[in-house]
């Protein structure tokens, strides 16, 4: 979420974001710009592309963005119901 808990916000925020995977070294990058009090969502069952880069392996995101307030929110489910979940701020 592009905001802030402390001033009127109304900036946008770039957002560059780095995918790696469990099996090699690769990454893929991305570049997104998120308006204010905007947000995005990644579900990699949807991302084809997402989807394609880690062809079933687990994998992690790293996002370095220009809004020292942005804060993120992860969410693993799996077929038998939710399995895990964490924020950064």
């Amino acid at each position: 979420m592009n905001s802030s808990p402390e001033k009127q916000y109304k900036d946008d925020a770039t957002a560059d974001l780095t995918f790696y995977r469990g099996k090699d070294t690769a990454s893929l990058s991305r570049q997104m710009t998120l308006p204010p009090h905007g947000f995005m969502v990644i579900n990699v069952a949807v991302d084809e592309e997402l989807k394609a880069f880690f062809d079933g392996d687990i994998g992690w995101c790293t996002i370095v963005t220009s809004n020292p307030y942005l804060t993120t929110y992860y969410f693993s489910e799996s077929s038998s119901g939710l399995i895990g979940g964490d924020h950064g701020f």
